[in-house]
């Protein structure tokens, strides 16, 4: 699509050096950009390679190994109306890095040193209704604040929306 960049490159050779091994590699780069509709941007990066043979007759074996390395950030945009009871809310995300980002949330910095954020979250405050669905967690989070008197660890941490409240 238009907001997305995608590279790769891949060979693979079926007889290795008339081994009857074979053996591939690949990189690959993909940039996907949303931030003007939703509010975020996401890059990965990495490269795989592996050899395969016949182990038995009729029966292949294959190994091999990738490294990846994936990065994005997340801006947290409301869409208000003033003079009006109007307030709307979507994040999503199907896994989102955290890992040494930091956020500016009003006058006070997050630094996460760690974690993965997931959300298909949405909340919406109109003038006669208030509703909300979905979800948002992080997992594996260490969380450094100047706002906070100690560190925050979890493992798991998650908020979900049941008879529209969070």
């Amino acid at each position: 699509s238009e907001d997305t960049i995608r590279g790769i490159f891949s060979v693979k050779n079926p007889n290795f050096l008339n081994s009857d091994k074979s053996v591939y590699a690949s990189i690959e780069s993909l940039e996907t950009d949303k931030l003007t509709d939703y509010g975020y941007k996401t890059s990965k990066s990495g490269f795989a390679f592996g050899t395969g043979f016949e182990y038995y007759d009729d029966f292949r074996l294959s190994l091999g190994t990738s490294n990846f390395y994936e990065k994005g950030f997340l801006k947290l945009k409301f869409n208000t109306k003033l003079n009006q009871d109007f307030l709307k809310l979507d994040l999503f995300s199907r896994g989102l890095d955290l890992e040494n980002s930091e956020y500016n949330i009003g006058n006070r910095k997050i630094i996460f040193r760690k974690g993965n954020f997931k959300s298909n979250f949405k909340f919406n405050k109109l003038p006669n209704e208030t509703f909300c669905k979905g979800r948002f967690s992080f997992t594996n989070l260490k969380i450094k604040s100047e706002a906070f008197s100690e560190n925050i660890n979890s493992d798991s941490t998650s908020f979900f929306c049941k008879d529209n409240n969070v």
